[in-house]
């Protein structure tokens, strides 16, 4: 069987297999959005990595070099956010044509340090080398926690409610529009254009909602939140029930109710790259905590459906009424 028979996270639970250690420094391995490395009695670390790959997750004709720095360190330290830590180092390695110009490649470390200095993150060194073929960009970064704050996709329970922060569907309705390169909708889905272009990790959010909420299980929304859901129950080892009448749908991703021949419910469900927080937590409560909190941050917090016994699978109820399963149709590699 290739790798296209059985997906990424079919990979993943192969390689699993092969690296399973019991290390007793190891807290979290492979299969969260970073691992957990214990640092001392009460701290940990945490470690995780990403890649970008030209023409597959990035399109120079409409990124800056500027732009594409701040999303390397970005789609990294909303790793970080979802276990609930602070980022404090990124490695970089750069696979990169000879052709490249200096003035190109600052730029990129200049986005770099942007994004990275906004959540008191160093870039402390890395790797460059020259390649035939697309550009390939990889980021490390190191985060530091208390070990009890730290959240994973395997702790969500029955009984809990599935909230979202945000605008989930935005990054995939912008870079639908950068590939259409109407000038006019540009202009129009600019929002959604950023979001895809310099997406915001919530670092910040991520922390606050650990202190102050009854927060059980977290996963930033790189996926899409169908497929990212199917991994908190996975771990969990639950169920769940979203409600469609409850998805935030930002005005930019109604308006492309009719294009495509998807509807609104397809980007907000299936979007990926939106780095948004999905997270099961208690309901106790809940009305003013969600109060708080947009006060705070000017960010939407929307209950969306709620985690149920594993034998009740993983569905959506619809406004008519109907209750279908959730597929996981969000972003797949080797696909």
């Amino acid at each position: 069987m290739n790798l296209k028979g059985i997906g990424e996270f079919g990979l993943i639970d192969q390689l699993s297999d092969l690296i399973k250690t019991d290390h007793p420094d190891l807290l979290v391995g492979i299969g969260d959005d970073a691992a957990v490395i214990r640092k001392s009695e009460n701290d940990v670390w945490l470690v995780t990595i990403d890649t970008m790959v030209e023409n597959t997750h990035f399109d120079l004709n409409c990124f800056s070099f500027h732009q594409l720095g701040q999303k390397l360190i970005a789609v990294n330290l909303s790793d970080i956010a979802a276990m609930g830590g602070q980022p404090q180092f990124a490695l970089i390695s750069l696979a990169v044509s000879e052709h490249l110009s200096l003035d190109s490649m600052k730029e990129m470390y200049r986005g770099m340090k942007d994004m990275a200095s906004r959540y008191q993150t160093i870039v402390v060194g890395g790797d460059t080398t020259a390649t035939l073929g697309p550009m390939v960009l990889t980021c490390s970064v190191i985060g530091i926690a208390k070990k009890e704050k730290i959240r994973t996709r395997s702790q969500a329970i029955s009984g809990d409610i599935i909230c979202v922060t945000g605008y989930p569907g935005m990054a995939a309705v912008g870079i639908n529009i950068l590939k259409q390169n109407d000038s006019d909708n540009k202009l129009k889905y600019n929002e959604c254009i950023n979001r895809h272009l310099t997406p915001e990790p919530r670092v910040i959010e991520a922390r606050f909602l650990i202190e102050h909420g009854d927060i059980h299980s977290l996963i930033d929304v790189s996926d899409g939140i169908s497929s990212d859901l199917h991994h908190i129950c996975q771990m969990s080892s639950v169920g769940a029930i979203i409600f469609e009448r409850d998805l935030p749908i930002h005005s930019c991703v109604f308006n492309m109710e009719n294009r495509k021949d998807r509807n609104c419910l397809h980007w907000v469900l299936n979007g990926g790259e939106d780095f948004e927080l999905l997270m099961t937590m208690g309901e106790n409560n809940f009305s003013d905590f969600k109060h708080t909190f947009e006060a705070k941050f000017n960010l939407p917090l929307t209950k969306i459906g709620e985690i149920l016994p594993a034998e009740e699978g993983i569905k959506i109820k619809r406004n008519s009424g109907k209750v279908e399963q959730l597929k996981p149709e969000g972003y797949k590699h080797f696909c």
